[in-house]
């Protein structure tokens, strides 16, 4: 299911070992900085297509729920997720 995003958390995992080398060599800040930038937008790519990938999960188990209550349960879950991943 997810393929891409494994992919991506490998090459991911390949920087992280570069920066920890650049860090060992004495690098410039700035291209370490730029790695570390990298990253980020990477991680948050990946962060975004699992949480559309959940969004569509809970919001249409949520919908098709006929208890009320049973709705509120994951729409609060949702709500929870959000709060722990503000960056979304």
């Amino acid at each position: 299911m997810y393929k891409s995003e494994i992919a991506n958390l490998r090459k991911i995992e390949g920087q992280v070992r570069g920066i920890q080398k650049m860090i060992q060599d004495e690098r410039c800040c700035e291209d370490i900085i730029t790695q570390l930038c990298s990253i980020k937008g990477a991680l948050a790519r990946i962060e975004k297509k699992i949480f559309e990938n959940y969004m569509e999960l809970c919001l249409t188990e949520a919908v098709s729920k006929k208890s009320s209550a049973e709705r509120v349960k994951r729409i609060r879950a949702i709500v929870a997720v959000l709060d722990r991943c503000s960056g979304i």
